[in-house]
C-alpha cells in the first residue's frame, strides 16, 4: 500500500490529503490524515460522501467499510502508516509562499 500525491493542509486534527493505491491496483482517491493530541494518535480517513442534514448542518457518510472489524483495524494501520511516510517525505510549503498566493492580485 502506498500514498500518492500528498497535500498539506492543516486544520484541527487534519494534516493533509492524499490518495492510496492499494496492492490491487485500486487507487482511493481523497484519503485524509488525522493527528490528535499529546499521544499522538494518528489514523487515515477513507473518502466520504457528505449531506445536509434537517438542522442544515453538514454529515458525512461512509461510502467504503469493512465486514470484519479485524480487517479494517489492519486496513488503519498499514494506510497510517503509509500516509505517515508520504506525509513525513513531501515538503510543507513554506509560509511565506503561502502568503504570496494569497496576496497575489491576479486570482
Amino acid at each position: 500500500m502506498i500514498a500518492t500525491n500528498f497535500k498539506h493542509f492543516t486544520k484541527n486534527t487534519l494534516l493533509g490529503f492524499f490518495d492510496l493505491e492499494l496492492p490491487s491496483g485500486m487507487i482511493l482517491k481523497g484519503c485524509t490524515l488525522h493527528r490528535k493530541g499529546d499521544d499522538a494518535r494518528w489514523w487515515v480517513g477513507l473518502p466520504a460522501r457528505d449531506f445536509k442534514k434537517e438542522d442544515g448542518t453538514t454529515a458525512y457518510s461512509n461510502i467504503i467499510e469493512f465486514k470484519e472489524k479485524e480487517k479494517q483495524y489492519k486496513f488503519g494501520d498499514a494506510a497510517t502508516a503509509a500516509a505517515r511516510q508520504a506525509y513525513e517525505q513531501t515538503p510543507q510549503p513554506s509560509r511565506d509562499r503561502a502568503r504570496s498566493f494569497a496576496d497575489d492580485s491576479a486570482f
